[in-house]
């Protein structure tokens, strides 16, 4: 029986007969639906596709939407790692390397798949085994992992606070995030138009070469700018510019850096003071609004606007860097400052509002409190409680041979 899934655009082979599959759900429906606890590896990514159907009907198409519940307790080996060791690689087959006698068993699926892009491609008889791995492999990494957790004493904000985001952040995602679609729309004609402006005031700036050159293309850039106008450089080099010979004497084009600091560098340089520079940078700015956050490129806002009028980013309880919980596909937890922008999510539902909360500073307090509490030493934590600037204040003890009598603004 051959479906048509209108999320994907192909063609879906059901292995179950038609029959069957209503079985087969049911089933796991009922597995799933048990209290007992629920491992997984990057669970929240698993989660997202077993549970999709009856929260995300208004924007969820897919014929594989089989809003399958999972309860009970979650566990999460990723999570688990990221408290043991933060700084080593979290898949699952390292993960699995380091802690089991296990072998790494993904070679030949690797081999079948082109490195996990087209798992349609993959044999039975090499998925199965893989598959079977994948699951057998969990508890082991769980009863390795586990004692290490609480030798550490880290198990209580595991199972207290990291555990309890991942169905957190499912709920985040099922529910999206709401977004005023004519004020969008408003702001992507306006930077449109803005746009179209400053390209119309880069051509006049650069008359001898042809409306429509490609701006935003380094290499070609990098010809107008410095070959054609012979604008100063700015020193900036790209990693390619690296023992480049040419480079050294000056006779180098294509490895000056043409981004927005490197143009700021270039207008305040003797000879920089080309009208193309402004417009430029404010070419830059206005282009990294329109892809970023508006309708433009393969990143903006725009393409992930589903159905129901939301954005249904996914969030990331694990794989950051810095530890926060963040979002991606695209990344609506950080949009640009001021209201403008803002108000593209928080016009949206009468009532409702935006919260912004944030303990500046807070990986100091923490400092200053324990030298406080563990030594008896004050010295930090006056200083944040003044309100001065902990990081000039700091600067002048560590290098007080400075001049004494510069104040605080000219020291930052």
């Amino acid at each position: 029986n051959i479906a048509q899934s209108k999320e994907l655009d192909v063609n879906l082979a059901w292995f179950w007969a038609e029959a069957e599959l209503g079985l087969v759900i049911t089933a796991l429906r009922t597995i799933f639906g048990l209290p007992c606890p629920k491992t997984g590896h990057h669970l929240l990514f698993d989660m997202r596709f077993l549970e999709r159907g009856r929260d995300d009907s208004a924007y969820i198409q897919a014929v594989t939407a089989f809003d399958i519940r999972v309860e009970g307790p979650l566990r999460d080996t990723e999570l688990m790692h990221h408290m043991v060791a933060e700084a080593l690689p979290h898949n699952e087959t390292a993960v699995c390397a380091i802690y089991t006698g296990v072998p790494y068993y993904e070679a030949e699926m690797n081999l079948a798949s082109m490195g996990k892009k087209r798992m349609d491609m993959v044999p039975d008889e090499i998925m199965w085994p893989y598959s079977a791995a994948d699951a057998d492999v969990l508890p082991r990494m769980e009863r390795a992992l586990m004692p290490i957790v609480r030798e550490e004493g880290t198990d209580w904000v595991l199972e207290n606070l990291t555990y309890p985001m991942i169905r957190f952040c499912r709920r985040l995602e099922a529910r999206g995030v709401p977004i005023d679609l004519e004020y969008f729309d408003s702001l992507c004609v306006e930077y449109g138009e803005a746009t179209q402006k400053a390209e119309a005031q880069l051509w006049e700036a650069v008359p001898h070469h042809p409306p429509g050159w490609k701006y935003g293309h380094s290499a070609t850039l990098q010809k107008v700018l410095f070959q054609e106008l012979g604008l100063p450089k700015s020193g900036r080099k790209t990693k390619g510019g690296r023992g480049c010979e040419d480079c050294d004497v000056g006779t180098c084009f294509v490895h000056d850096q043409t981004g927005k600091d490197a143009l700021a560098d270039i207008a305040v340089m003797p000879g920089g003071d080309h009208p193309c520079i402004a417009v430029l940078l404010e070419l830059k700015a206005l282009t990294k609004i329109k892809s970023t956050y508006l309708d433009g490129g393969a990143g903006g806002w725009k393409r992930y606007i589903q159905s129901d009028g939301r954005i249904h980013a996914s969030a990331k309880s694990s794989r950051v860097k810095t530890g926060r919980l963040a979002f991606e596909n695209p990344n609506v937890q950080n949009p640009p400052r001021g209201s403008r922008f803002r108000n593209i999510i928080a016009g949206h539902d009468p009532g409702k509002a935006i919260l912004q909360a944030d303990w500046s500073q807070l990986e100091l307090w923490v400092i200053a409190y324990w030298l406080f509490e563990y030594y008896g030493d004050r010295t930090l934590l006056a200083t944040l409680e003044s309100g001065e600037d902990v990081h000039v204040i700091t600067a002048r003890r560590v290098m007080p041979n400075v001049d004494p009598e510069l104040t605080n603004l000219e020291w930052k």
